[in-house]
């Protein structure tokens, strides 16, 4: 889906509605602590070229690394 479809602009009884959302991604980890913080870079770069407000989420799951420091 491209962000222009996200951002549909639709005529509706002759007022134009503009339709927009926060973009949620959840990153599910388990023992990522090497490769998160790029990834998440990675994500995030993508998300700024977005017009749309966005929120990152990480999941641990029950890491025994260092992934969540």
């Amino acid at each position: 889906m491209s962000a222009a479809h996200l951002a549909a602009t639709a005529d509706t009884a002759g007022s134009t509605v503009r339709r927009t959302g926060t973009i949620d991604v959840v990153v599910p980890v388990h023992n990522e602590e090497r490769a998160l913080v790029a990834s998440v870079l990675t994500v995030l770069d993508h998300l700024a070229t977005l017009p749309f407000p966005s929120r990152v989420t990480i999941a641990d799951n029950a890491s025994t690394d260092l992934t969540t420091r």
